[in-house]
């Protein structure tokens, strides 16, 4: 969640570089009894094979960081999801690990030392055009063992 503010606002104390990428096929909507900011991040490849959302945050200087999330999904017509970074400010993605079908909450991933640069981006992927939904919440980076945030942001 947003923390009370906007799924484009900034409440913790390292701020995100610019708000999630946006497109035909992503939403930030409620998911009633789940999100708990009352909004979350929705990726539903309708008009394509693949949709994907970006974020970026600085984390040069910082020594350890933990990237953690929430997700609700539900594949119905047979796609995948996964979530990648980037340390080169979107130019390339690395992938990270595949998105579970169904609910996951508390995926938490160590962010190699190479990412820890000012150009560090998150992108969430759902591949497979149709009724394969994904719902992004609580995105929290954790810096030097602290949860220094980006605050949870949908």
């Amino acid at each position: 969640g947003s923390g009370g503010t906007t799924v484009y606002g900034n409440d913790g104390t390292l701020t995100w570089g610019d708000d999630w990428d946006d497109n035909s096929d992503i939403w930030f909507q409620d998911m009633v009894g789940w999100c708990q900011s009352g909004f979350c991040l929705r990726l539903l490849p309708v008009n394509s094979n693949s949709v994907s959302s970006s974020r970026g945050a600085s984390l040069a200087g910082a020594t350890t960081a933990t990237l953690e999330f929430d997700t609700r999904t539900s594949m119905d017509d047979g796609g995948s999801g996964k979530v990648e970074i980037s340390s080169n400010s979107g130019s390339s993605y690395t992938f990270l690990d595949d998105i579970a079908d169904g609910l996951s909450v508390g995926n938490t991933y160590n962010i190699p030392s190479s990412y820890l640069t000012s150009g560090f981006r998150v992108r969430f992927v759902v591949d497979g055009m149709g009724w394969n939904d994904a719902y992004i919440d609580n995105v929290i980076i954790h810096v030097n063992g602290t949860p220094n945030t980006p605050s949870p942001t949908p």
